[in-house]
């Protein structure tokens, strides 16, 4: 699916957010972990439909208010076959809602995720290979939030950080960027750098990702991850979305 389609559904909403799903077990709720181990009993069963009664509850309250949703693949692939399970039912549930749906992957074979049919993450420092997803759109990852991943990454490649070179070729190839670090900076130079590229923001609050948008508040789009663990997420979504309306208005 095209990020054309992406940024209509943005205009739709109004709100250039999607929730952001990357659960940790020992976060969820203690009950709902509690009654799929009795159901279950301990292992990856009981987590694994522990993540798809939490990722259902969560797609429902999004899918009124958020243009799109992004899982973090490994958040599931770590129980096995059942999470593989899950993490399938829970794109198509997604799909299902009207949600756009990225797949935090970070894979640089688009076969290891075209088979779950959402658009992708992918590892850019593999190549322009990474981006060959036929109709599928490719979001590269550029920018990270790992602590070491200025190590690598703000490396000099001529007069310019290596992010900055991978930004610039990875848009000549048609990708999407993520800039994951929350740093407006950071954000300012990806867009300086290639200004009419969409770019993916997640771990970053509405005054850091203005430089991302033009004047109509088109052109990017935060993820939240802070909503998965919301106590009443059909109230914490809006709230949300409310807030960053303070910083970027679509029209």
């Amino acid at each position: 699916m095209s990020v054309t389609d992406l940024q209509q559904r943005i205009r739709q909403k109004k709100t250039p957010l999607a929730l952001g799903l990357r659960p940790e077990p020992e976060k969820l709720s203690p009950k709902i972990l509690k009654n799929f181990t009795d159901m279950f009993g301990p292992g990856s069963m009981a987590e694994a439909e522990a993540l798809r009664y939490h990722g259902t509850t969560l797609l429902d309250a999004a899918a009124e208010t958020l243009p799109a949703v992004m899982l973090h693949g490994a958040s599931y692939l770590r129980c096995g076959m059942m999470g593989a399970d899950v993490l399938s039912n829970l794109i198509s549930a997604a799909h299902a809602k009207g949600l756009y749906v990225i797949l935090g992957i970070g894979a640089e074979e688009p076969a290891l995720w075209q088979g779950y049919g959402a658009d992708a993450t992918v590892d850019p420092y593999m190549g322009s290979d990474c981006c060959d997803a036929g109709e599928q759109a490719v979001f590269a990852l550029v920018r990270t939030c790992n602590k070491s991943g200025g190590e690598v990454q703000r490396l000099m490649a001529g007069d310019r950080p290596l992010y900055l070179a991978v930004a610039d070729q990875m848009a000549r190839h048609g990708a999407s960027l993520v800039v994951g670090t929350g740093y407006r900076l950071d954000i300012r130079d990806v867009r300086r750098q290639c200004p009419k590229s969409f770019l993916l923001l997640p771990e970053c609050d509405g005054e850091n990702a203005v430089p991302a948008f033009d004047e109509y508040g088109h052109g990017a789009m935060l993820v939240d991850f802070d909503l998965q663990y919301a106590e009443e997420p059909a109230q914490a979504v809006p709230a949300a979305a409310q807030l960053l309306k303070q910083w970027v208005t679509v029209v």
